[in-house]
């Protein structure tokens, strides 16, 4: 949950879980030392993705703003 401040836990802890179980990162190193792909596979399809997402910013930035009627829309309660 992103909201969740986490005080529980310790310091550096959630640095050091992000840097040895990120699932991508494990993704990476498993498919790599498998043969499946290879880093520079994985290169290219992190960089079309990060295309699509940039593309995908854009097109929103470039979209009109909704109107009112519009952000109302399909919201089942009435106040």
């Amino acid at each position: 949950f992103e909201g969740d401040p986490q005080r529980y836990r310790g310091p550096g802890e959630v640095d050091r879980l992000r840097a040895t179980r990120d699932c991508l990162t494990k993704f990476r190193e498993s498919v790599t030392a498998a043969k499946l792909l290879e880093g520079g596979d994985l290169d290219a399809i992190d960089a079309e993705v990060m295309d699509a997402i940039e593309a995908a910013v854009q097109a929103a930035r470039a979209a009109p703003r909704p109107t009112a009627d519009d952000v109302l829309a399909d919201v089942y309660i009435a106040y």
